[in-house]
Protein backbone atom coordinates (compact mmCIF):
# COMPACT_ATOMS: atom_id res chain seq x y z
CA UNK A 1 0.00 0.00 0.00
CA UNK A 2 2.36 2.41 1.19
CA UNK A 3 0.44 5.88 0.33
CA UNK A 4 2.62 8.95 -0.65
CA UNK A 5 0.66 11.66 0.88
CA UNK A 6 2.40 14.50 -0.53
CA UNK A 7 0.56 13.55 -3.78
CA UNK A 8 -2.02 15.98 -4.20
CA UNK A 9 -4.27 13.20 -5.74
CA UNK A 10 -3.25 10.52 -2.96
CA UNK A 11 -4.59 12.77 -0.01
CA UNK A 12 -7.90 13.69 -2.42
CA UNK A 13 -8.43 9.81 -2.60
CA UNK A 14 -7.68 9.35 1.06
CA UNK A 15 -10.28 11.80 1.72
CA UNK A 16 -13.32 10.57 -0.26
CA UNK A 17 -12.58 6.87 1.12
CA UNK A 18 -12.73 8.41 4.63
CA UNK A 19 -15.45 9.92 3.93
CA UNK A 20 -17.73 6.82 2.71
CA UNK A 21 -15.32 4.75 5.11
CA UNK A 22 -14.66 6.59 7.98
CA UNK A 23 -12.30 4.78 10.28
CA UNK A 24 -12.46 1.55 7.95
CA UNK A 25 -9.37 3.61 6.48
CA UNK A 26 -6.18 2.43 8.29
CA UNK A 27 -3.41 4.85 8.07
CA UNK A 28 -0.43 3.84 6.53
CA UNK A 29 3.12 2.76 7.49
CA UNK A 30 6.21 2.62 6.08
CA UNK A 31 6.93 -1.02 7.11
CA UNK A 32 3.19 -1.38 5.08
CA UNK A 33 5.18 -0.33 2.29
CA UNK A 34 8.20 -2.43 2.45
CA UNK A 35 6.61 -6.03 3.19
CA UNK A 36 6.08 -6.66 -0.39
CA UNK A 37 9.30 -5.89 -1.25
CA UNK A 38 10.32 -8.43 0.88
CA UNK A 39 8.31 -11.16 -0.33
CA UNK A 40 6.21 -11.33 3.38
CA UNK A 41 2.79 -10.27 4.38
CA UNK A 42 2.49 -7.39 6.61
CA UNK A 43 2.04 -9.62 9.35
CA UNK A 44 4.93 -11.97 8.69
CA UNK A 45 7.55 -9.03 7.99
CA UNK A 46 6.45 -6.74 11.10
CA UNK A 47 3.77 -8.41 12.56
CA UNK A 48 3.80 -5.44 15.78
CA UNK A 49 3.64 -2.40 13.27
CA UNK A 50 0.38 -0.07 12.77
CA UNK A 51 -0.04 -1.65 9.45
CA UNK A 52 -0.48 -5.70 11.13
CA UNK A 53 -2.56 -4.77 14.02
CA UNK A 54 -4.63 -2.70 11.43
CA UNK A 55 -4.74 -5.71 9.24
CA UNK A 56 -5.63 -8.06 12.14
CA UNK A 57 -8.06 -5.54 13.08
CA UNK A 58 -10.30 -5.16 9.59
CA UNK A 59 -10.06 -9.16 9.22
CA UNK A 60 -11.74 -9.59 12.70
CA UNK A 61 -14.39 -7.12 12.04
CA UNK A 62 -14.74 -8.62 8.23
CA UNK A 63 -15.14 -12.13 10.42
CA UNK A 64 -17.59 -11.17 12.89
CA UNK A 65 -20.20 -9.50 10.56
CA UNK A 66 -19.60 -12.84 8.47
CA UNK A 67 -20.19 -15.38 11.30
CA UNK A 68 -23.30 -12.93 12.90
CA UNK A 69 -26.76 -14.04 12.37
CA UNK A 70 -28.95 -11.18 10.27
CA UNK A 71 -31.79 -10.01 12.13
CA UNK A 72 -34.79 -11.77 10.63
CA UNK A 73 -36.23 -9.51 8.02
Amino acid sequence: MGADLRRGLTRDVLGILRDRFGDAVPMTTVRLAEAPSFAQPITTYAPTSAGAEDYRAVAYEWLRRRTTPCAAA
